[in-house]
């Protein structure tokens, strides 16, 4: 009989995900069951994601903002990142575009090609949902000669995206506001186009699971800290065939 392990490291996220997708037509419902998800901040900023061939399909979950803003960056930073703003003006219609970031603590600049287009938004509670799409592939600058935008193809493998979102507008209530300081932003890794993309259902009364725990304290003082940690795993292990399912 094959056994399936869920393995947790503790002190360190790993994210171990398989590609699945196709061409059919993404549900463009607010209500759409999504079957990829990260949380950005916890209780405050949520995505959710599917996608096909062509296309991604986004929902952002935020909490009491004015603004918010998700993007994919091509430095790991704020710095040349392909973004979408959204706020509410004053007569509560929706303000939504793609933008670039061009530096660091700078206002994004409304882009000429708005590739990213908003599908709808609603609020419940204190939570606003604000749903939108994009093409994973976008026109090249050789086809937008005369274009300064950036715009970032979504690629294989994992891929850094910031969010942020800010308490305030500017002055005029038409335009973003500095969001301040951590934690109304931040960066997240994330294989969007080859994470599973589609609902997985686990009976984990069948499923067994295997603890292996980092107890090292690192220095805070240190900028960066690389640690590696080898573990042997049990006996029985190796008798028969195990599969991963999941590494948290």
């Amino acid at each position: 009989m094959k056994k399936s392990y869920l393995i947790a490291f503790i002190a360190a996220a790993i994210c171990c995900c398989c590609c699945f997708s196709d061409a059919a037509p993404l549900s463009t419902s607010l209500d759409a069951t999504f079957a990829n998800n990260a949380t950005l901040l916890a209780d405050q900023y949520l995505l959710y994601w599917n996608y096909n061939l062509t296309d991604v399909v986004f929902k952002i979950v935020v909490k009491d903002f004015k603004w918010a803003g998700f993007g994919v960056s091509s430095t790991g930073g704020m710095k040349w990142s392909d973004v979408v703003v959204a706020f509410a003006y004053a007569n509560g219609t929706m303000h939504f575009s793609d933008r670039s970031v061009y530096g660091s603590n700078v206002l994004p600049t409304i882009d000429k090609y708005q590739d990213w287009r908003l599908i709808g938004s609603k609020t419940e509670g204190a939570f606003t949902s604000i749903m939108f799409m994009r093409k994973i592939r976008l026109c090249s600058s050789t086809v937008r000669p005369n274009s300064t935008d950036i715009d970032i193809d979504f690629v294989d493998g994992t891929q850094p995206f910031i969010w942020a979102y800010g308490t305030s507008l500017n002055a005029n209530g038409d335009n973003i506001a500095y969001h301040g300081a951590s934690p109304r932003r931040g960066i997240k890794v994330l294989p969007l186009i080859n994470s599973l993309n589609q609902l997985v259902n686990l009976d984990m009364s069948k499923v067994e699971t295997a603890d292996f725990r980092v107890n090292v304290t690192l220095n805070s003082q240190s900028k960066t800290t690389y640690h590696c940690h080898m573990f042997k795993v049990p006996a029985d292990w190796l008798t028969t065939k195990r599969h991963m399912i999941r590494v948290s």
